[in-house]
């Protein structure tokens, strides 16, 4: 008797409808990565792996963070995942191998091919919201934490277009405060305040930079923010402190969302 063998790396058959969507796209690269769009064509195309988004950063060197360089390409890969609790998708180095050795025989001899995971900005927020009179508070609360982490988070329908969160953006109080404004049941929002954590876990308030100005989160080309705390609460200011222990309501009480920690897997960045 053979035992069985465990197979892994196959997918359901692609339907005809989105087979169909893909033929401009192979008749315009014709099976060679040159352009921006056939790199994230071909990478998408990579057999034995599902990819849920792909950056393409010509001329940057993901080892040094360095730009400008002649002959680089560097693409960035994330696995798709559904839902938007952290953590958010992480390429697995099994992904990264596979991507590249899909693209490397198909750039120009002269090309210097990286693909990378993005970088994850720790972030969390505090914000006050007023809840319609008719609606239970609880329930406004967990519909403003899902907007909040639906706008920021990195696939789609995340960010301002419903393609995921801008790589290499702005995370702006101000545009916060409006995803959070436009929730049924809200009638009432205050400006959020934003938090970055540290190596030691700590949370540190994000400074205004003018009386007038929200704060700002401004992200390098190669990052994207990961929202793992945030902070509902009734009334007429956003708290000043975000304290390690996941989500908490009004009450102080933790909610059904609410973790002591999330563990972070540590992934290779580059291949």
């Amino acid at each position: 008797e053979v035992a069985g063998l465990a197979t892994s790396g196959g997918r359901d058959p692609e339907p005809l409808a989105e087979a169909e969507k893909r033929i401009p796209a192979l008749l315009r690269h014709r099976d060679r990565a040159v352009t921006e769009e056939d790199f994230r064509a071909l990478a998408v195309a990579a057999p034995a792996t599902r990819v849920g988004r792909v950056e393409v950063l010509p001329r940057f060197q993901p080892r040094r963070r360095a730009s400008g360089v002649p002959g680089v390409v560097t693409v960035m890969v994330l696995p798709p995942k559904s839902g938007t609790l952290p953590p958010a998708p992480r390429a697995d180095r099994v992904m990264l191998e596979r991507v590249h050795a899909h693209l490397a025989p198909r750039c120009p001899l002269a090309t210097e091919l990286y693909v990378c995971g993005c970088e994850y900005v720790p972030l969390g927020l505090t914000i006050a919201v007023v809840p319609d009179a008719g609606q239970d508070p609880v329930d406004v609360f967990a519909a403003v934490r899902a907007a909040l982490r639906a706008y920021l988070w990195p696939l789609a329908p995340g960010g301002p277009s419903e393609l995921g969160f801008p790589l290499g953006g702005a995370v702006r109080a101000r545009e916060l405060e409006v995803v959070a404004a436009r929730v049924p049941g809200v009638v009432g929002v205050t400006t959020p305040r934003l938090f970055l954590r540290d190596k030691g876990g700590t949370w540190t308030l994000v400074p205004v930079a003018h009386a007038c100005e929200p704060a700002q989160v401004t992200l390098r080309k190669w990052q994207l923010p990961e929202l793992l705390d945030v902070v509902v609460v009734t009334g007429s200011e956003s708290p000043t402190r975000l304290l390690t222990g996941g989500e908490r309501s009004v009450d102080g009480e933790a909610d059904g969302e609410g973790r002591p920690d999330i563990a972070i897997p540590v992934v290779p960045e580059v291949c």
